[in-house]
């Protein structure tokens, strides 16, 4: 039974069809705001200005300096690389699974199955009470 004292939640536990769930990120607004109202008051001019001061750090004397340059004008410029997670289990003489030859979408279907298992198996924990 489904009903607003129980926030839209099924006898399950998970949300009910038609109701979303959680209000979100409520500050997500305010910082798209807030990012338009910054990118529309930089010029191209401001733009190339900062490019020429993080240039001017890739010939400065420290290597800090070169190297926080460096990673700036390639994070802005080409975007900060993937961070990838390799992750090898093995599974009793069934081989390792290199879990890096996995897609996005793959790993995302992954994580979805071990947050299960793990809420499962904590609420199995939950209920046997010869373990306490």
């Amino acid at each position: 039974m489904i009903s607003d004292s129980n926030n839209g939640r099924a006898s399950n536990g998970r949300f009910a069809p038609g109701y979303a769930g959680g209000p979100g990120n409520p500050g997500a607004k305010f910082a798209g705001r807030l990012r338009v109202a910054f990118e529309g008051a930089l010029t191209p001019e401001d733009v190339t200005a900062a490019v020429e001061e993080l240039r001017k750090g890739l010939t400065d004397p420290s290597a800090k300096i070169r190297l926080a340059a460096a990673r700036e004008i390639l994070d802005r410029g080409l975007g900060r690389p993937v961070q990838s997670t390799e992750i090898a289990i093995d599974y009793g003489g069934a081989g390792k699974i290199d879990y890096g030859l996995a897609t996005p979408e793959e790993m995302v279907t992954l994580r979805r199955i071990q947050a299960e298992l793990i809420a499962r198996g904590a609420a199995e924990r939950i209920g046997d009470d010869s373990r306490n």
